[in-house]
């Protein structure tokens, strides 16, 4: 499974990509190799300043 985070080319939408990303569940483009899906992923940072996903 692949997540792509996803950040909005709009702006005015930055706002509700900045929650997302403070609550650890911003939008990404989910591709499970099965079926592709759009929704939330829960992330986490690393010990490495890294975003992990965990969700």
């Amino acid at each position: 499974m692949d997540a792509y985070l996803y950040v909005s080319d709009h702006a005015e939408e930055w706002g509700l990509d900045w929650d997302g990303l403070k609550g650890m569940g911003p939008l990404a483009y989910v591709y499970n190799h099965d079926m592709p899906d759009f929704g939330c992923t829960g992330i986490e940072l690393s010990a490495a300043a890294g975003l992990l996903r965990s969700w």
